[in-house]
């Protein structure tokens, strides 16, 4: 003989489990959806002055344009590449002299990851390239 609460148990165990299912679906499709983006450069300025005209140049392809970025502000972009390419950062400082710095010495086609590149205050760069990922399992967060 079943008790009155086992309907409310089964019923409970397939809201949890369908719950489970949808957020492993939101995640997996956010997998998919930031891979498909390609590169996220994340540009920080610790200058503590404003860079003019900042760019994100791919070897062998178009320019991404930064603008004007203020001292203590960050930008991001996503670069989408067809080739094996170096990726490089160029800005103005505030004397107008023209800097230049390769922050990805190697990306291939494909590759999903980020590479976070500081400006500090003697207008050197320092990156991190995280680029080498195919999948980017950071999901939606790798958005942010």
């Amino acid at each position: 003989m079943a008790s009155p609460r086992s309907p409310r148990l089964i019923s409970r165990k397939i809201k949890l489990t369908a719950l489970a299912i949808s957020i492993f679906l939101f995640y997996g499709i956010g997998i998919f959806a930031r891979s498909n983006r390609g590169i996220r450069v994340i540009v920080q300025n610790e200058s503590g002055t404003s860079l003019n005209n900042a760019n994100v140049i791919l070897e062998y392809g178009d320019p991404y344009l930064l603008g004007n970025l203020a001292a203590g502000k960050t930008k991001k972009i996503f670069i989408v590449h067809g080739a094996d390419a170096r990726i490089r950062l160029e800005f103005a400082d505030p004397k107008g002299q023209r800097q230049s710095e390769i922050v990805a010495g190697y990306v291939e086609n494909g590759y999903g990851g980020d590479v976070t590149v500081r400006i500090l205050p003697n207008f050197s760069v320092r990156s991190r390239d995280d680029s080498f990922a195919m999948l980017n399992w950071k999901s939606w967060y790798g958005f942010l």
